[in-house]
């Protein structure tokens, strides 16, 4: 069951569940950007999905098709790996911690996932971005300029 929200939050974790939501006020924690839009962004860990939680509570999968793996396309499509942490940019794209693939991906608003940094294998490797390698990435944000922080 989820809680009962009862002010706008910036990011909330639950030992299975990790919540971010596309409104809320300014608040002292700079590790999640939202948007305007009312609603909550979950992911249910080890689902392999991004969920989305309407204001009126109604509860659908944003993105991932629930099998473990890697594929960019259409959301509904698309596979993820124990996706971890989410945040969002200010056109309204949500990124995701990809922990299993080693990788960060990219969900535009109009529901195309892609994937944005990372080889899929596990390292620490700076470079090109879709050359670079993650040990798990887990935290992710977007800072005050714009970029992303991983």
């Amino acid at each position: 069951m989820f809680p009962q929200f009862s002010r706008p939050f910036r990011y909330i974790s639950y030992p299975y569940l990790r919540v971010c939501t596309s409104k809320s006020q300014p608040s002292h924690q700079k590790n999640i950007e939202t948007l305007s839009r009312p609603a909550v962004f979950a992911v249910p860990v080890p689902r392999h999905v991004i969920r989305k939680i309407s204001p009126e509570g109604e509860v659908s999968t944003y993105a991932g098709a629930g099998i473990a793996g890697h594929a960019d396309g259409p959301a509904s499509s698309a596979r993820f790996n124990s996706p971890i942490n989410l945040c969002f940019d200010t056109e309204g794209n949500l990124y995701v911690s990809d922990f299993q693939n080693q990788r960060i991906r990219k969900i535009t608003p109009a529901g195309e996932v892609s994937t944005i940094a990372g080889d899929g294998f596990v390292g620490y490797e700076d470079g090109p971005a879709l050359q670079a390698r993650f040990s798990y990435p887990r935290g992710i944000c977007i800072d005050d300029q714009g970029n992303l922080c991983i």
